[in-house]
Parts: structure tokens; C-alpha cells; sequence
């Protein structure tokens, strides 16, 4: 899944920083994103359901914040599996 775009967001720099760094709002942000888990800095837990073609599956995994520029941008990287459907 490659996630990708840009948005234009009514509210300040340092608003819409914080709430890209707040799990719930990642967790809506994420498409098909059930649960976001901090696990540790910059490193979470979740659990998603993703469709590739006409199959849904749900995954579960691993999602880091990277390449961090303070108040700029940041990288997201996700590592999941979905049992028999793969990964």
C-alpha cells in the first residue's frame, strides 16, 4: 500500500504537527485503520483491514515514524501480516 497526497489543512503549522503525532488521529488518517497502540517513541502496534483487488483482509503489525523532521514531515513504514493472505 503506498499511501500518497497532499492536503491542505485550516489550522496552523504547529495544530496540524500535534495532530499528525496524536494516535487517534492517525488512526483515521490510515485507511482501513481499526487500532493504533504506542509501543514505544515513534513506534506503534495496529491493526487494519486493507483490500487488494476483490480481497479483504485484515492485518496486523507494525508502524514506524521516520525519517522525523520536527514540525515538517515524517515517514510512515508499516511491516504486516494477515495470516494465509499474506503480508
Amino acid at each position: 500500500m503506498e499511501l500518497k497526497g497532499e492536503r491542505l489543512l485550516a489550522a496552523d503549522r504547529a495544530t496540524a504537527w500535534a495532530a499528525l503525532n496524536d494516535t487517534e488521529m492517525l488512526r483515521h488518517c490510515v485507511p482501513g485503520c481499526e487500532s493504533i497502540t504506542a509501543t514505544g517513541e515513534n513506534r506503534f502496534e495496529i491493526a487494519m483491514t486493507a483490500a487488494v483487488g476483490p480481497v479483504k483482509a485484515r492485518f496486523k503489525g507494525k508502524m514506524a515514524l521516520e525519517d522525523i523532521d520536527p514540525g515538517h514531515a515524517y515517514t510512515m513504514k508499516f511491516e504486516a501480516s494477515g495470516g494465509p493472505t499474506g503480508f
